[in-house]
């Protein structure tokens, strides 16, 4: 990824307000990949996958068996 182009486009995002913020969101969430299913969906559950491989870790580091 190019620094210099994600800070600039990072400092555009401070400019959006909070409805402009929500508009996208809910458009991400309510697009379809032409499976049937909204493209939001399939990244909640995603999303879900690695933070339970998160927790595991954790877990793991928690109890003391990671190497």
């Amino acid at each position: 990824m190019d620094r210099d182009r994600f800070a600039k486009e990072l400092e555009v995002s401070k400019t959006m307000d909070n409805n402009c913020i929500e508009d996208i969101l809910v458009r991400s969430i309510e697009s379809n990949l032409g499976d049937g299913n909204p493209r939001g969906h399939r990244n909640l559950i995603i999303c879900q996958e690695e933070l339970s491989e998160l927790t595991k870790e954790i877990s793991k580091e928690l109890r003391g068996e990671r190497k």
